[in-house]
């Protein structure tokens, strides 16, 4: 009778467990936020301005891309007018008032020259923008990361200093930062916070591991973050926490304009790497930004798809100085994702169509797309279910590939992109070690662009991820971490079980209670009457 007690209750926990995480009306495990990033806001940009000169970038002035005026909400060649970044954030309290947090991932800086700006106009730009997001959502919890432009000189990422205290002071962060983390955050960049029991959000500063810092090239451990992550992960794990990494710079190489470069020092790309893979059974996902497109990676353990990443476009326009790249519409992300699990399960990408939100003085923020339903997924964003994308993205010919890659641009550049230019995104999407984006660019593993015969997908279409051999020796560990996710689930059924069971014991013994004093309560006016009759 126990054993099937509990059997039902197995299955009834299993259904609820499902619906709690399927259903979409009214359930309180599904949550959503905003990401925004890469505003780079440029005070002085003028408009209308009659000049040919719009706008000031590192490489000089830059002419408008219409040949005439610049627009209210900005110019391709530009980044970003204040009108814009005011249009992003309402859009965002428009859309979706009510966010359980924001991310916001860096960069608020222009890309002008070094001699243009200080430290102290750094800071009151950020400043600016600190205050418009929490004027706009003075109810919301806003999570800061730094961008590699969120300093001065551009890139140059302190290792430690006053420059954290300085972000926390001058630029505002006091404001949208936890005592607790503020503490952490003057170490390096860097904080964890709890958003819910079981659920830890780690907030990096991946600039430390950027190519173009110099101050921490030579640095094992840039600001001992790493040794930090590690304690964070170990700490997560044994509380049974999920944990959802965000930062600016992402590990890997940028698939648009073949750019083929590494963001991270290949050392500290690696150590990342390893990480991710090591604590992939708690990591729920990762979301960065610093490309200004929009793109996903997988982060792959011994050929599985292990760890989804994310990357959501930029808020500036501005065409980008490296080759191939262009520019971009102005993006904001939506992520719908388990409050219990951290699993991200949509997002829907918000666009303005920069050309007609000039033409109109009015900014239209609208719907680009939404991820399942553009790229045909069930069940959510999963790493497995990312790699099963990219499997029909290789197909010749795949006209989902050319959906993400019209995407890519928020919708800017909508021309073919097949041969080389379809490998290099593939390769990006797969390989996060620079190594490996190689062979799989410039081998003969012809399985970027093609069909693989492969049933799992894992074994042929995937051969260039990191294999064991790759990890570095001193960091080498027991992966056991992929059976942890089994055994919590079988906990809460198996408490849920006993729970029921003690709740339908409760009421057995109360009706069995009930009924003996029913049964007294007859038997003693029995007695009565026979008393009566006597």
């Amino acid at each position: 009778m126990i054993v099937f007690v509990v059997l039902i209750c197995y299955l009834l926990c299993s259904v609820g467990s499902t619906v709690l995480s399927e259903n979409d009306n009214g359930d309180t495990a599904l949550g959503s936020f905003w990401q925004i990033t890469d505003i780079h806001y440029d005070v002085n940009y003028s408009s209308p301005l009659i000049e040919p000169n719009l706008c000031q970038v590192v490489d000089g002035f830059r002419n408008s891309s219409t040949g005439k005026a610049g627009g209210i909400f900005g110019d391709y060649q530009c980044d970003s007018s204040w009108a814009l970044v005011v249009s992003s954030v309402e859009a965002m309290k428009s859309l979706s008032p009510k966010p359980d947090f924001i991310l916001w991932t860096g960069d608020s800086i222009p890309h002008i020259s070094n001699s243009l700006t200080n430290l102290d106009k750094v800071y009151s730009v950020i400043h600016n923008v600190t205050e418009l997001l929490v004027k706009t959502f003075p109810k919301t919890s806003i999570y800061s990361m730094l961008g590699n432009h969120d300093v001065w000189p551009a890139h140059q990422i302190p290792v430690s200093g006053s420059f954290y205290d300085d972000m926390l002071s001058k630029a505002g962060w006091k404001m949208i930062m936890g005592a607790a983390e503020q503490q952490t955050f003057k170490k390096g960049g860097y904080f964890s916070k709890v958003l819910q029991r079981g659920l830890r959000l780690v907030c990096l500063n991946s600039n430390l591991w950027y190519t173009s810092d110099q101050l921490s090239k030579n640095e094992t451990d840039p600001a001992d973050q790493f040794h930090w992550l590690e304690l964070e992960m170990q700490s997560a794990l044994k509380q049974s926490e999920k944990v959802i990494l965000a930062g600016h710079v992402p590990p890997g190489i940028m698939g648009r304009g073949l750019v083929g470069f590494s963001w991270m020092y290949p050392m500290f790309s690696n150590r990342l790497q390893w990480l991710m893979q090591r604590y992939a059974g708690i990591i729920s996902a990762a979301i960065f930004g610093h490309e200004h497109t929009d793109g996903f990676r997988i982060v792959y353990d011994n050929g599985k798809p292990a760890v989804p990443l994310f990357m959501a476009p930029a808020v500036t326009p501005w065409n980008s100085t490296l080759p191939g790249v262009g520019a971009n519409n102005p993006g904001i992300r939506l992520y719908h994702y388990n409050r219990l699990t951290g699993l991200i399960k949509d997002y829907t990408q918000y666009y303005l169509n920069l050309s007609d939100a000039n033409t109109r003085k009015k900014a239209n923020w609208e719907v680009e797309y939404r991820a399942q339903r553009a790229y045909n997924l069930n069940g959510g964003l999963s790493a497995a279910s990312l790699d099963a994308l990219v499997l029909k993205f290789k197909e010749n010919g795949s006209e989902l590939f050319q959906r993400f890659y019209d995407f890519n641009s928020v919708s800017f550049d909508l021309s073919p992109c097949t041969g080389e230019c379809k490998r290099g995104h593939i390769c990006s999407m797969t390989n996060i070690d620079i190594k490996d984006y190689n062979n799989c660019m410039h081998g003969s593993d012809a399985s970027a662009v093609q069909p693989t015969d492969s049933p799992s997908g894992y074994e042929n279409a995937h051969r260039w991820s990191l294999s064991p051999d790759h990890y570095p020796h001193h960091w080498t560990t027991t992966h056991d971490h992929h059976h942890r996710r089994e055994i919590r689930e079988f906990t809460y059924y198996l408490l849920g079980g006993v729970l029921i069971l003690l709740v339908i014991l409760f009421f057995v013994v109360a009706f069995c209670c009930c009924r003996r004093r029913h049964a007294v309560v007859l038997l003693g006016r029995s007695r009565y009457t026979l008393i009566q009759e006597a």
